[in-house]
């Protein structure tokens, strides 16, 4: 008897879609992860945050002035269940030489990631703490570049965690900058340290993301946005017989979260982080 794997054919399915699905968002490796917070049970993930204290000189023989912290939190829902549903009607399948299985679930969690991408860059362009051109698109220059960068350095930015996100129309116009560096001029070995980066601008890395809005340049410090997935992308399927006997009902779906951090802190405005700046909102 010809030994066949169902149950593992299944495993290595759920393992490519989970796979496919972080490929397809570029911005992940950018934002803070707090996925191992999101436990079960949680609707909510709560980041606390402290104000600073601020320091004087104390005169010999005079006592220092008291100092408080005001404590505040960061909340990231847990709300988003992003999914894809299909049938498969096996009477048809049988007659196709495709791995019809395969590459359903391989575009099921494509789609599912563009969702996650689009939803992240919507939040991350309204959490914002600078909007150089505000609601009226226009292509990036130099001295956007230069102004994106400052804020989010200005607003105790880390470089380290710093990155340019940029649409896919804008990148002509930063291969125009002189002071842009292409990957392959710094060596493979730090581009890849993260996946899509084409290049530095000013000591910070450069990802292209075609399903960034047009005319869109973010510049983002991994501390501004945070995202939590509460439950691995998983696969479920039903039978659904008004198809046939074989016939499938399927299911991709991806349980998680987004929001902006340090909210409404330093220069930021309220609902906006100071680790954020856009070209456009």
């Amino acid at each position: 008897m010809a030994q066949t794997l169902p149950n593992t054919k299944n495993d290595l399915i759920i393992a490519m879609v989970q796979r496919e699905l972080q490929a397809k968002i570029k911005v992940l490796p950018f934002l803070k992860d707090l996925s191992p917070f999101a436990a079960k049970g949680s609707k909510t993930i709560s980041v606390p945050r402290l104000s600073s204290f601020t320091a004087a000189n104390r005169a010999f023989g005079a006592a220092f002035g008291e100092s408080t912290l005001t404590d505040a939190v960061d909340a990231l829902n847990l709300n988003q269940n992003t999914g894809v549903m299909w049938i498969e009607d096996k009477a048809d399948e049988t007659q196709s030489s495709i791995e019809f299985r395969m590459e359903a679930a391989k575009r099921a969690a494509g789609s599912v990631g563009r969702f996650v991408s689009s939803a992240i860059y919507t939040g991350v362009a309204a959490a914002g703490g600078l909007s150089i051109n505000a609601g009226i698109p226009a292509d990036v220059t130099k001295q956007n570049m230069l102004d994106l960068r400052e804020y989010v350095l200005c607003n105790e930015g880390n470089l380290d965690q710093m990155v340019y996100l940029v649409s896919c129309d804008q990148e002509s116009v930063l291969l125009g900058i002189a002071d842009f560096i292409r990957s392959d001029s710094y060596g493979a070995q730090e581009t890849a340290l993260s996946s899509g980066v084409i290049g530095k601008l000013y000591g910070v890395p450069v990802v292209i993301d075609n399903l960034l809005g047009t005319q869109q340049v973010i510049c983002l410090d991994k501390d501004g946005y945070a995202y939590a997935s509460q439950r691995n992308t998983n696969m479920q399927e039903e039978n659904d017989i008004q198809y046939g006997t074989d016939a499938k009902k399927v299911v991709v779906d991806h349980l998680w979260g987004h929001a902006p951090m340090q909210v409404g802190e330093l220069s930021a405005g309220a609902g906006n982080s100071p680790l954020v700046a856009v070209l456009r909102d």
